[in-house]
């Protein structure tokens, strides 16, 4: 697959090797990452909120037992 079009960009082929180089240097100084985060998904569009596991009592009302689910918001 050729998504860069080499063979009709004017560039001399030692320029290429150098682009390649330099790109290879910086996608994997920025993408290490990735070996360390554990990545969960996808999940789809319906998918709006990450479960932090922890729930919220409310103060103040007696003789009710209740909790809230604590989440974060996904942002688009």
């Amino acid at each position: 697959m050729d998504i860069l079009k080499k063979d009709i960009m004017p560039i001399t082929d030692s320029a290429w090797e150098e682009l390649v180089e330099q790109a290879e240097i910086t996608l994997k100084s920025t993408l290490t990452a990735r070996k360390f985060v554990d990545v969960d998904g996808p999940k789809g569009w319906e998918f709006s909120a990450v479960p932090l596991g922890r729930l919220e009592f409310p103060k103040g009302e007696k003789n009710k037992n209740y909790g809230i689910r604590q989440v974060m918001p996904l942002v688009e």
